[in-house]
């Protein structure tokens, strides 16, 4: 309904834009939060993997590269990076 009182307003650019808007804010709403999730919880399973191979060996020597790698990763990405 709010889509065709938009699209009958003699500004259908401002329409365009504001339901663009609209939908941007709706998506981050929804998605926002499950990503976070989702993130976090790919960095807790790559730790604890970690973790374990160090309790294992006892040796930091055997998990320094993982550890390097991980690091990479975090230090490369952008803002715009999920």
């Amino acid at each position: 309904m709010w889509e065709r009182t938009l699209a009958i307003s003699p500004g259908v650019r401002r329409s365009r834009i504001f339901k663009k808007q609209v939908y941007c804010r709706v998506w981050r709403f929804a998605w926002l939060d499950q990503d976070e999730r989702h993130n976090l919880q790919s960095m807790q399973r790559l730790l604890l993997g970690i973790a374990r191979t160090a309790a294992a060996t006892k040796s930091f020597a055997g998990v320094r590269s993982a550890i390097d790698q991980y690091e990479s990763d975090i230090s490369d990405r952008s803002v715009y990076d999920g």
